[in-house]
């Protein structure tokens, strides 16, 4: 009986799609019904970063699946080109990708040429006549890819303005039309305007569009989104264009429900206000996002948006007043709340603010500074539904002593917070930390992070509040003083011990 249900496909399918790349190729020797499942699971996002080390070693599959005029081409321009990669594979691997980056392929295909040192390809009947043989290559499986995948998602951003580093749509036309009208997700920027304007007309069914504007075409952008009629998450970056009249069509009003605004270091062309048009926005991100007018932001910090359940605002140089009103208005809803202020502003009582209008807010990342632990200490009181507290503070590195505070906060702390990271420097006791995890703090907390105030003393008694509760099982420690000693035997009860140095890399896990 056994046998039989790990040979129906419906079955294996929906367990296999989980396992690690290793797995994976464990599975295909299984017999012939697995291996014929696992083959299109491994092969539809062949370029992510897990799987980087074999990058190169794909270059020749996918050329040995291209047409048989392309690989005779490519015989005749390069008479000592590898024979076996030019043979038929056993399947067509090509038709099986669901993503496709081009900057990744670009990149392997140099490389993979590089190492085979086939550096140009010279025609046959006119041999001053010379192509460089990775942009070739590149042009092929580019038609190749377009014409016989079934993709879902594209990325196109160029690499340079130098021809073979970035795809011109119109050269594959017929199989570019096929592969637009088809994708969901589309990641490019606007350096090649023809293939903007040529996606207007054929790609108008995405439902993410990620794009860079560093050009000045703000005009071609504008109507290649308007285009759109199911979008429903937008991400803009380096600067929004001049887009007046870009949120007037009812699609985009009725469909967009998160919009994403990072990168921006340069003069911000176009009013950010447009978006006040959108009647089902739930999701509003600025990040890193500098520059902007002070009358158009306060006009879309004033705008209602009746759905709207998260917003971060990171790194963006928006005063307290701005955010204070954005909160005001929209916080009934708001459930998830990412913020980050510039120090310049002190005892802006912005926490206030979310403890008076953000009754529902689950998830509250946030700076605190110490003349602002009253203010924290009323939202905890307040917002009952709380589930992740994250304290936050990139710029002001002073040590602030909270022995005093911490015991209190495990009293009034919601009793559904699962998440608590404490990532700047506060200061406090073993004794203040275990007065707060065995005796005040009634969360069951799954999830804790601290930022330079843990050492081994603090860690042991982190360990003995996650082998008596069972509920800890994710630790963060960022530039924290602990050996490895101690760390060991902390995992002994926490699953996941993640540290990290004072850049921010994660140098140890498990």
């Amino acid at each position: 009986m056994a046998s039989s249900i790990f040979n129906l496909s419906e079955i294996i399918t929906q367990i296999i799609q989980f396992l690690e790349i290793d797995s994976l190729y464990a599975c295909l020797m299984v017999n012939r019904t697995w291996y014929s499942i696992v083959v299109p699971i491994l092969w539809r996002y062949p370029f992510v970063t897990r799987w980087s080390d074999a990058h190169c070693k794909i270059v020749p599959v996918y050329i040995s699946c291209l047409e048989s005029d392309r690989k005779t081409r490519i015989k005749e321009l390069c008479q000592t080109f590898p024979d076996l990669v030019l043979t038929n594979p056993t399947l067509d691997y090509v038709k099986y990708l669901r993503s496709f980056n081009f900057r990744v392929l670009h990149r392997v295909v140099k490389d993979w040429c590089n190492d085979q040192e086939i550096d140009d390809f010279v025609h046959p009947q006119d041999p001053e006549s010379i192509s460089n043989a990775a942009t070739t290559i590149l042009e092929f499986l580019i038609g190749h890819i377009m014409g016989h995948s079934n993709l879902k998602k594209l990325e196109i951003s160029v690499v340079s303005r130098y021809k073979g580093d970035y795809i011109n749509l119109e050269f594959h036309k017929k199989v570019s039309r096929s592969c637009l009208a088809k994708i969901v997700a589309l990641e490019c920027d606007d350096y090649i305007e023809r293939n903007l304007i040529f996606a207007s007309k054929v790609c108008t069914n995405l439902v993410y569009l990620k794009i860079e504007c560093s050009w000045e075409n703000d005009e071609i952008v504008s109507a290649f989104i308007r285009a759109q009629k199911n979008l429903k998450h937008l991400v803009v970056s380096k600067k929004w264009p001049k887009m007046n009249e870009l949120l007037e069509g009812e699609n985009l009003c009725n469909s967009l429900k998160t919009v994403e605004l990072k990168n921006n270091q340069i003069d911000n062309n176009g009013p950010l206000c447009v978006l006040s048009a959108l009647k089902n926005l739930e999701v509003l991100q600025f990040k890193s996002w500098l520059t902007y007018r002070e009358e158009d932001i306060m006009e879309l910090a004033s705008t209602p948006f009746h759905r709207l359940q998260k917003l971060v605002l990171v790194e963006s140089r928006f005063p307290p007043l701005v955010i204070i009103r954005m909160i005001t208005v929209n916080g009934i809803h708001l459930q998830e709340l990412t913020l980050h202020w510039e120090r310049r502003y002190p005892s802006s009582h912005i926490i206030k603010t979310v403890t008076e209008n953000c009754p529902n807010i689950r998830r509250f990342d946030a700076p605190v500074q110490y003349v602002e632990l009253p203010e924290l200490y009323q939202l905890l009181r307040s917002c009952k539904k709380l589930e992740s507290l994250i304290i936050n503070d990139s710029e002001d590195e002073d040590v602030v002593d909270v022995d005093h505070f911490l015991p209190v906060m495990g009293i009034i702390i919601p009793r559904n917070l699962y998440q608590l990271s404490i990532f700047t420097p506060w200061r406090f006791s073993v004794n203040a930390l275990q007065m707060f995890l065995m005796e005040t703090c009634q969360a069951q907390l799954t999830c804790m992070g601290f930022y330079k105030c843990i050492d081994d003393e603090h860690l042991e008694v982190i360990a003995e509040y996650a082998s008596k509760k069972k509920t800890l099982c994710v630790l963060e420690l960022r530039w924290c003083e602990t050996t490895q000693p101690a760390r060991k035997k902390a995992r002994a009860y926490i699953k996941n011990v993640l540290v990290y140095n004072q850049v921010g890399r994660l140098v140890e896990c498990q």
